[in-house]
């Protein structure tokens, strides 16, 4: 199958859009590194305090911090009493530290798990930031470049209005997949595995004394996984508020219906070779279902059907179709996306933000 003028052009803005992914995944990347790195040390220091050459027993790291270790410890609390509230990190573990800030009576492996713990925390608010900034900035920036296309294949161009704020959260907080969780839900989630995963590999390093090397190498491999994790949470929800904000544009502009495509290469999942070219009315539109992402990592997309425009081609000044008449009409086809957008979208823009900051 060849694929048509305008199925490319959504290809491309899609390939666009998921670029914001990629560099949110870099930035999630050294948010993890980062947060490993503290963490081995805080693990490299414990084990100088409390281990022989041989590696601390887990016999030994349930025995009770004395006093001056104890004192000690709480000063680390009272900072990460300070930290959690300044960050906001989850209620739960806010409440672990008040908790353990008034105990008489806490054990080396409880130091150990609580300083390793803020990390996890850490981590996971800095991706409910990032993940958010980029859903968000995806959401609004494809509301606009579809509205610009979809104007393009009219033939068409007009006033388009700012994208409300309470859109924009609505659409990236949406429960959306089968399981009725949110991505803020999942990061959370991907953080309580990470927590309980290096509670049980850190016990399990103690119970067979192995040292700081293996147990290193225990914590590694699970923030490897996490990360992984959080990668494809990223584009995955990308994916879904890209396509989201497509369909809501179709509807503000009349389309009602939406063509698969789906790009056709070795790597393509067979549901995607499936779907490629099928058409759907966009009031049924289900996530996964009838619209992308049918899977993790989906790189397929819509594109506005809109019977006797879809499949023409553009040759230096388009035909169209002038509405109501049945005549064609031109237009100029070098009207840029940025030249639309500052003519029918930035005036509303500016007055959304100037009201918002009154």
């Amino acid at each position: 199958m060849i694929m048509s003028y305008w199925e490319k052009r959504f290809e491309r803005m899609k390939a666009l859009e998921m670029q914001k992914a990629d560099i949110c995944k870099a930035d999630l990347k050294k948010i993890y590194e980062e947060a490993l790195q503290k963490c081995l040390k805080d693990v490299e220091s414990w084990y100088q305090r409390y281990a022989d050459e041989n590696g601390i027993s887990y016999a030994d790291s349930q025995k009770i911090l004395n006093a001056r270790e104890l004192k000690a410890f709480k000063m680390d609390l009272r900072e990460y009493r300070k930290l959690a509230k300044q960050e906001n990190l989850s209620k739960e573990y806010q409440k672990m530290l008040d908790q353990a800030s008034v105990r008489a009576r806490l054990t080396k492996a409880q130091e150990l798990l609580i300083k390793t713990q803020m990390y996890c925390e850490r981590v996971a608010k800095a991706q409910e930031i990032n993940i958010g900034d980029t859903l968000r900035e995806v959401y609004e920036d494809s509301n606009y470049r579809a509205a610009y296309e979809i104007q393009r294949m009219k033939g068409k161009f007009e006033t388009f209005s700012a994208v409300p704020e309470t859109q924009i959260e609505k659409a990236i907080n949406t429960h959306w997949a089968a399981d009725g969780k949110d991505f803020s839900s999942r990061i959370w989630e991907n953080k309580d595995k990470l927590v309980n995963t290096l509670r049980n590999e850190i016990s399990r390093s103690l119970l067979l004394k192995e040292g700081t090397g293996p147990m290193a190498e225990r914590i590694s491999k699970q923030f490897n996984v996490s990360y992984h994790n959080a990668e494809r949470l990223v584009e995955t929800e990308t994916a879904y508020v890209q396509e989201s904000a497509m369909l809501d544009t179709y509807d503000r502009l009349g389309v009602d219906k939406y063509e698969i495509v789906a790009t056709l290469d070795t790597r393509t999942s067979e549901i995607c070779r499936h779907m490629d070219g099928k058409v759907f009315d966009k009031k049924g539109a289900k996530p996964g279902v009838t619209m992308p992402p049918f899977h993790c990592y989906c790189r397929s997309t819509t594109v506005p059907y809109i019977d006797g425009v879809t499949d023409e081609e553009e040759k230096g000044t388009r035909a169209a179709r002038k509405n109501g008449t049945g005549k064609t009409v031109f237009v100029h086809g070098n009207l840029t996306y940025q030249k639309w957008f500052d003519k029918y979208v930035k005036p509303h823009v500016v007055e959304k933000e100037r009201i918002d900051k009154k």
